[in-house]
């Protein structure tokens, strides 16, 4: 990778690289630790964008994510090592006194302001967890914000765009088609709100799968049903992957900013 980035170098417009430092899970490594080491000097310095879950961000900075300065601090340890944009795709705070509800889930991105010096614009989405575990929620979500920060290494400015905000009749609605119209001030909110939204949509849909595959009274099948259940539904989410979900359908309850040290915070949360 390392190799393959410097062969790139003066390819204009320049590549985009998103590291996923896929290291381990639920506290423990499944990975050699060496390979730490590896990301830290060689890998997520020529990442623009990194996404890390909670077991992941811990290794590579050190730091244990309690609370949302806990968080914010990790990221901005990240952006020192080079990359723009840091998305931890997945937090589970241990309490509910970091603006969660119990169960939550959290989407945490922390963007690197270009035109203010050690400033960042830092948002978080609340998602509602749903039972079970999962196959391919990490890559799917590096994939999301892949497509969905499409431009973001082109535009010097403030926001992140162009991409696609849902239309005023899909908000009504609570569907997205294609007479969204492309919005040149979608802001890193949106983007994340956009991945949030999707990722919900397919993990109910998984979820809706797996209690029909428990429902089956043949135990044969429901084993097959089971062990496919765990796979996320990808081909039938197909929709909610090209048209995220609208505000209304979710019904998306966000705060204004405020400020954090030298950073612009801002939460939001997915409701059932």
């Amino acid at each position: 990778m390392k190799e393959s980035c410097a062969q790139k170098v003066d390819e204009k417009p320049l590549p985009r690289y998103i590291c996923d430092p896929v290291l381990g899970d639920g506290g423990k490594l499944y990975v050699p630790p060496e390979l730490i080491k590896i990301y830290l000097e060689d890998i997520i310095p020529l990442a623009d964008v990194v996404t890390p879950n909670q077991t992941e961000v811990e290794f590579l900075t050190k730091i244990k994510i309690r609370n949302l300065d806990d968080a914010v601090l990790a990221c901005k340890k990240l952006h020192s090592m080079g990359p723009e944009l840091v998305v931890i795709t997945s937090i589970e705070f241990p309490d509910s006194m970091n603006n969660c509800e119990e169960n939550d889930v959290v989407l945490f991105g922390s963007r690197r302001m270009k035109m203010k010096k050690d400033s960042y614009e830092i948002y978080k989405v609340n998602i509602p967890k749903i039972p079970g575990r999962y196959t391919g929620t990490g890559d799917l979500c590096a994939a999301l914000l892949l497509a969905h920060t499409s431009h973001l290494m082109e535009h010097q400015n403030e926001n992140i765009g162009p991409v696609h905000k849902p239309s005023e009749d899909a908000k009504s609605t609570g569907t997205t088609t294609d007479t969204r119209q492309t919005d040149p001030n979608v802001t890193l909110a949106d983007i994340l709100q956009n991945v949030a939204a999707t990722m919900f949509s397919v993990i109910k849909r998984t979820y809706d799968f797996s209690c029909l595959a428990h429902s089956k009274e043949d135990i044969y099948e429901k084993k097959k049903f089971v062990i496919k259940s765990n796979e996320l539904r990808l081909i039938q989410s197909k929709g909610d992957i090209e048209h995220p979900p609208s505000v209304a359908s979710l019904k998306l309850a966000s705060t204004s900013f405020v400020k954090n040290d030298s950073s612009h915070f801002r939460s939001m949360r997915i409701c059932e």
